[in-house]
């Protein structure tokens, strides 16, 4: 492999022998697998379902979609890109499928592509696409230097934006089509769940364009999430779930090479997440139920706007309510677009039904039964969330009540008391987030007591312990 790469430099500089200093290649680490797995196949690596990425000594990366197969040499040579410069030239030999080398300004190294078909290449900097295919092979400069050779003719240089494509017995340079020049859809997402899902974006179809791919990096990282690629102008339910935060999508068009151009349609999404209070719930029409003087919290709404359901826009809060405790909606925009998303907030109507009873009890005949169950007058599923929490007190004074579950009741009995009477017994029902659910009360009247009386009352909480 060493004889190609020193052939290739004999078609750059004819004539020219490198001095001993220029010869001399610096002493580097070896290319590292970074991201992505690989298989090894027939003494190529076979890039796994994710991708794969290698990053160089001296900066260069080399990025393989999933399936390609390719090797990365770990020998670098000394290649000659100038008098009396040299660099260490890592070898690349792509074998099938699509493979990009990105080499920055200040990189001090480079990357020989060795393709099907004879095709050379040298990538001083910039990005570089290589696309094969059993029948095809085509090399893309989207960005940068970078020279190629065919069938061990001289070394010319490849434009930027450019594709050449060798096919059966044609053999061709053209330029790459250009990206989309606007989107349409929603960029913008609140959700009150830790992940959203974008919908659908569309943008008028480019002319020489076979298809777009799609890349999306995380705004702060620059870490590439995921890409797609598509044959319609038209990008949906694309990368899965998103986390809250700050994206930047690129949209860029790809000719029948397969290879998409350097330049890209450049937007921004953005994923604003809805912190819920104690109690708080979504429903199952998606809006965020929340109790009397309860508010949500924005996260990642830094920088944009906000309306309750009006034209007029200000600076987003980061909390927000119900308004007069109704149903109520909060549109917030990227500043300058027309690009919104709603949050849709209610009041929580779960309640408690309570029943006391018998409602002409009196003591120390009757035993006192108490039913408790939750309910919701609009018809929504009480949330497994919502626990009801009875408090019992007898006059002025709290009561140990056990309460046992009966289907979709809770059931507890109060024993009669003896004294002066009369009572007033009191059942008030609250959640776990000390959010009132109902209220309801009984007053016992004070009966003589006799011996035939006494007997009564323990067959009677008998009888309701069994129901």
């Amino acid at each position: 492999m060493a004889r190609i790469g020193f052939s290739l430099l004999g078609a750059l500089f004819i004539g020219q022998s490198p001095t001993p200093a220029a010869a001399r290649t610096p002493e580097l680490v070896r290319p590292t697998l970074a991201e992505g797995t690989v298989t090894l196949h027939a003494g190529a690596s076979v890039a796994g379902p994710d991708g794969a990425q290698w990053t160089l000594p001296g900066g260069p990366r080399i990025i393989a979609r999933p399936g390609a197969v390719l090797r990365v040499l770990n020998a670098p040579q000394p290649l000659l890109l100038g008098p009396g410069a040299a660099v260490a030239g890592y070898t690349l030999v792509v074998k099938t499928g699509k493979v990009e080398v990105q080499v920055p300004p200040r990189a001090k190294s480079a990357v020989v592509v060795i393709a099907p078909r004879q095709v050379h290449a040298i990538v001083r900097t910039g990005v570089f696409r290589v696309a094969a295919t059993s029948s095809r092979c085509a090399v893309a400069n989207t960005s940068g230097g970078s020279t190629y050779s065919v069938t061990g003719s001289s070394f010319r240089d490849l434009p930027e934006d450019h594709v050449f494509v060798l096919e059966g017995r044609s053999a061709a340079a053209r330029s790459l089509p250009d990206p989309p020049s606007r989107i349409e859809g929603h960029r913008l997402l609140v959700t009150p769940a830790d992940r959203a899902e974008l919908g659908k974006l569309t943008w008028e179809a480019v002319g020489g364009a076979a298809g777009y791919r799609a890349e999306l990096l995380d705004e702060q990282s620059g870490k590439r999430i995921g890409s797609a690629d598509t044959s319609t102008p038209v990008l949906e339910h694309a990368f899965g779930a998103l986390a809250v935060g700050r994206y930047r999508l690129l949209i860029s068009s790809y000719d029948s090479s397969g290879i998409a151009g350097g330049r890209a349609l450049e937007t921004t999404l953005r994923v604003v997440g809805m912190g819920l209070p104690p109690g708080a719930y979504v429903d199952s029409a998606g809006a965020v139920r929340l109790g009397v003087g309860q508010q949500v919290q924005f996260v990642g709404a830094e920088g944009l706007e906000m309306t309750y359901g009006g034209d007029h826009f200000v600076r987003a809060s980061e909390r927000v309510g119900l308004y007069r405790n109704e149903r109520t909606l909060v549109h917030l925009r990227i500043p300058g677009t027309h690009d919104f998303a709603t949050a849709r907030l209610g009041p929580r109507t779960v309640r408690a039904r309570i029943q006391i009873g018998p409602s002409r009890a009196v003591w120390p005949n009757d035993p006192i039964e108490i039913r408790v169950r939750l309910v919701d007058p609009s018809g929504e599923p009480i949330p497994a969330s919502i626990e009801a929490k009875p408090k019992v007190t007898l006059g002025v004074r709290e009561i140990d009540v056990p309460f046992v579950r009966r289907g979709s009741w809770l059931r507890g009995v109060v024993r009669p008391r003896a004294g002066a009477g009369p009572w007033v017994l009191r059942v008030a029902v609250e959640d776990g987030a000390e959010q009132h659910l109902g209220y309801d009360f009984l007053e016992i009247g004070r009966a003589p007591r006799s011996g035939a009386e006494r007997a009564v009352a323990p067959a009677r909480i008998d009888a309701l312990s069994r129901r």
